[in-house]
């Protein structure tokens, strides 16, 4: 009798670690599918990233141009503007 009562004990665990096994194959292809899903949406943001980085440089370039635009014709109105005061003065002085 203690022999088949062993045997039903280890028949009984082998199920249990069976059970255990099969939950711990599923723990684990669930955790799988969480990180291929988190390996793609961070290749979907490293992409968006991407974009909106190279918005940012052309933004910039674009800035930089326009103030160089500016700096120009602020520059050339000056200029005018002091030769418009000389030519004032010196027909003032006459």
């Amino acid at each position: 009798m203690k022999v088949s009562l062993g045997l039903s004990q280890i028949e009984r665990q082998r199920a249990d670690l069976s059970l255990q096994l099969v939950e711990l194959n599923d723990r684990l292809d669930d955790a799988d599918s969480v990180s291929v899903s988190q390996v793609e949406l961070n290749r979907k943001r490293d992409t968006e990233l991407s974009k909106l980085r190279k918005l940012l440089d052309d933004i910039h370039v674009e800035n930089e141009e326009s103030t160089v635009g500016m700096r120009r014709k602020h520059s050339d109105t000056v200029a005018e503007l002091n030769e418009q005061i000389e030519m004032l003065s010196k027909s003032k002085n006459k």
